[in-house]
């Protein structure tokens, strides 16, 4: 039985065409009519039965006040003095004849992250006399500071609830501590009114609706579906309190205005679908949101704002997924271009250490050919052919050391072209990873490069080669050196 039926019960209206005055609002609840001077002997037992089924959080006061007396007689949730209160109020009635009667009870309700309803009826209607915005503003303070906004109505109804509002008469099961999605909205769209109303569509879509509707659904199928465009179209805005303006550019560019009061909600399931579908953990979601603004420029018409056909979800998957495939026929080129111009510097490490294998060669081939040419000349030239004296005299002497600097220069300056060579090869490498962040993530980058192995171990390769070449070089001109040394007629004295 509602509080109000409870309390005519008591206290009878004065006949059947008193008025009684229920008001059930957010923060207070009010019961007010003309009631009867003839009680039951009783009412101390029976006001106090249903008085304290109230809950403790919220404070109340009866008063009943007789025409041309001073004073009225209260009964208050601060004291629940029933008995002085029926005890004072038969004293007064007793000097009653013709004067009437207004009952007064008056409910102050404490609202922390729940709020009790009393008279549900009443309590919608509250609702429907206040227009979309204002509905927000008196319960957006539970839902930024509690997460919640959870109403216990003190009647059976059909229980119904979102993620974070829930109207029922048992206990709420509806509060889902999800992750927050703001910062990807607010980098992928425009809300004007973002800092007043941080709130994402899943706020209000119900989850659990009641058989009938009524001005509370009503009014969060409005707020669902403006807070669903604010978070997939591009520039968004509340005016005056009831007007939604909004831009969209996709293939084509639309922008217009709605009286928020007059929300066309027969989309909402598709805007869900399309809004969860973008801020899901699958995909970028820059991405996801670019397709969808794209198809939903081409089935939005401005004679008819937002209102959108149930296959528009379907074809914005179906875009998707084209999408996908576009990109991944262009990722595999990417990747096979970053895969040749690794190829290539491969390529070019293998050149690098092939040209220094080079030089060496010329060098060590040349200084042989000099040294088989003096020997043919000196033999060639000896008076006695079988047995020869000292090879090189004074001017081959000369000669040949002077090769020998210039070897040992020319390798000198192979090992330091070899090192510009490696740097070259090192900023080559870098400018090939900086070249494809416009197009892939830096980490993609790493794992079709493997990290820099591949590269690394061409480095070091190159690094090894150079060691070995170097010390076989040096190795063949201190050999040639001593051979100098031994068949030289100036430096005979060495080793006589």
């Amino acid at each position: 039985m509602k509080l109000s039926q409870s309390i005519q019960s008591i206290f009878e209206p004065l006949d059947n065409n008193t008025s009684v005055l229920i008001e059930d609002k957010f923060t207070s609840y009010r019961i007010e009519y003309l009631t009867s001077k003839n009680l039951t002997l009783d009412i101390d037992t029976k006001i106090a039965g249903v008085l304290d089924k109230i809950p403790n959080n919220d404070d109340w006061q009866l008063s009943l006040s007789i025409d041309n007396f001073n004073s009225s007689v209260t009964l208050a949730s601060s004291t629940k003095n029933y008995q002085s209160f029926n005890d004072e109020l038969r004293k007064v009635l007793n000097d009653v004849e013709d004067e009437q009667i207004t009952l007064k009870f008056e409910i102050k309700k404490n609202v922390n992250y729940t709020a009790n309803i009393y008279d549900f009826s009443s309590f919608c209607d509250f609702v429907k006399g206040r227009t979309t915005i204002q509905f927000l503003d008196t319960i957006k303070d539970n839902i930024l500071r509690k997460k919640l906004c959870f109403f216990i109505v003190g009647e059976d109804i059909e229980n119904f609830y979102s993620q974070r509002i829930e109207f029922s008469s048992s206990e709420f099961n509806s509060f889902k501590d999800l992750p927050d999605k703001a910062n990807q909205l607010r980098e992928v769209c425009n809300f004007a009114n973002y800092a007043e109303y941080p709130f994402l569509p899943t706020y209000f879509y119900l989850e659990q609706r009641p058989t009938s509707p009524n001005s509370i659904t009503e009014k969060l199928d409005r707020l669902t579906v403006i807070f669903s465009i604010a978070s997939i179209f591009d520039i968004t805005s509340i005016k005056e309190k009831n007007i939604f303006e909004y831009k969209l550019n996709g293939f084509k560019t639309l922008q217009g205005n709605f009286k928020i009061d007059e929300t066309n909600t027969s989309s909402i399931i598709e805007y869900m679908k399309i809004f969860d579908w973008i801020y899901s953990n699958s995909g970028n979601v820059a991405d996801k949101i670019n397709l969808s603004r794209n198809i939903l420029s081409i089935y939005l018409k401005s004679e008819k704002p937002i209102e959108i056909s149930n296959d528009v979800f379907f074809s914005i998957q179906s875009g998707f997924k084209t999408y996908l495939q576009q990109n991944l026929n262009r990722y595999i080129e990417i990747r096979n271009k970053i895969s040749d111009q690794l190829i290539a510097i491969t390529e070019k490490s293998n050149n690098i250490i092939e040209n220094y294998l080079g030089d060496f060669k010329k060098s060590i081939i040349t200084f042989i050919s000099y040294f088989i040419s003096v020997f043919l000349l000196k033999f060639l030239s000896s008076n006695k052919p079988g047995k020869l004296n000292k090879i090189f005299d004074d001017d081959t002497t000369n000669i040949s050391l002077a090769f020998l600097a210039i070897s040992f220069l020319y390798l000198l300056f192979s090992i330091w072209s070899l090192d510009q060579e490696i740097e070259r090869l090192e900023l080559r490498y870098k400018n090939l990873k900086g070249r494809f962040l416009d197009l892939l993530v830096q980490e993609d980058i790493n794992r079709i490069l493997n990290d820099d192995v591949e590269f690394r171990k061409e480095k070091e390769f190159i690094k090894k080669r150079r060691r070995v070449y170097s010390f076989l070089w040096i190795a063949t001109l201190l050999i040639l050196l001593m051979v100098i040394l031994l068949c030289s007629e100036r430096l005979s004295f060495l080793f006589p």
